[in-house]
């Protein structure tokens, strides 16, 4: 059989993801997903052997992007706080580049934890992680970070912090990603409030 198409594999991933996110991945076929791409009988085959091959083609994808930021930001000259900076904005910049992915992945948590399909990815996974730990931990150590947190709880959280942020601002507009994530990294790190100066007193 010859070699898929790889425009045609991203045609079809794209179409894909759109149905997974309307209607689920349960319930969403590959007849149906050969049906909006415009392809009959075992056509769709050709490309991809299984539902679970599309559902990873989408996550790795934006995972491979996700773990090379994190990798740059690990080996980067940064002090303690800049690299937690940095690894924000990364997580930030690949939730608004793939934006579909991440949708997909905390939308359907369990299926990505539990399917022996993904065992490849949860690998993965846990070695960007081991890498956002290692910089709370050093900025822990440093002082950027209270010390009375739990630091592997906390990059966690964050990280879910960012994902809160990242799925309600507006996605498609891809030339000021980067503007856009270093807004959102403030908003997270800085806070949202701002305190005016106290005013002098008054002598009496």
């Amino acid at each position: 059989m010859p070699p898929s198409n790889p425009g045609r594999r991203d045609e079809i991933v794209a179409v894909a993801a759109k149905l997974f996110l309307e209607k689920g991945i349960k319930g969403t076929t590959m007849r149906a997903i050969g049906e909006a791409c415009g392809m009959f009988g075992g056509s769709l085959y050709h490309h991809f052997s299984s539902k679970d091959e599309i559902i990873a083609e989408i996550v790795n994808t934006a995972h491979d992007h996700a773990a090379l930021l994190f990798r740059r930001a690990a080996a980067s000259p940064l002090d303690p706080a800049e690299r937690v900076e940095a690894l924000l904005k990364g997580c930030f910049e690949n939730y608004l580049m793939y934006p579909e992915a991440a949708q997909l992945y905390f939308n359907h948590l369990a299926y990505f934890t539990s399917s022996a399909a993904f065992k490849d990815y949860r690998k993965a996974w846990r070695a960007s992680n081991e890498i956002w730990i290692v910089a709370f931990e050093e900025a822990g150590r440093a002082g950027f970070i209270d010390d009375s947190l739990e630091l592997r709880e906390l990059s966690l959280l964050v990280r879910e912090m960012v994902w809160a942020v990242a799925r309600w601002m507006p996605f498609g507009e891809k030339a000021d990603v980067s503007d856009r994530a270093d807004r959102a990294v403030r908003l997270i790190t800085e806070g949202f409030l701002q305190r005016p100066p106290a005013s002098p007193r008054r002598r009496r």
